[in-house]
């Protein structure tokens, strides 16, 4: 098994839900029984719910594609609602901010290897990442 099919992130949000977020690369199955192939080259994030060890299994909440986290890392940092009909699975921007921190950290090394992008373009975005994590929540 390849690094990118155990590559995931699991955290407790500020709500206190713990949450597991993983990335499905093209040519990976996603979906119920992994019945879809992702076809293309931006990667998509899944997210799922971790209930406590005691009561029942994880279930998907939501995807999004990487872009929609990469594109943002200059912008203020805003929470993100990963589904509509139940507000424990809204993210703070601080959840936010971990996410973006696991993707440019984890996914976008292997999305630079796989596209065949220099190495300084990679650095540029993990520089623009860590950038952005400096910034203090106060000023978001």
């Amino acid at each position: 098994m390849s690094a990118r099919n155990r590559l995931e992130h699991t955290f407790s949000s500020t709500k206190g839900v713990r949450i597991r977020v993983k990335p499905v690369f093209k040519g990976q199955g996603f979906g119920v029984n992994d019945s879809v192939v992702h076809k293309e080259d931006m990667p998509l994030i899944e997210f799922y719910f971790l209930p406590s060890r005691d009561h029942g299994n994880s279930f998907f909440i939501s995807r999004y594609y990487v872009s929609a986290f990469t594109c943002r890392m200059n912008e203020p940092m805003v929470g993100l609602c990963l589904d509509g009909a139940n507000s424990a699975f809204d993210l703070s921007a601080e959840d936010v901010r971990g996410v973006l921190s696991f993707i440019a950290e984890q996914v976008v090394p292997l999305i630079v290897e796989k596209q065949g992008l220099l190495p300084v373009d990679e650095q540029a975005l993990l520089g623009q990442a860590a950038a952005f994590n400096n910034l203090s929540l106060n000023a978001i």
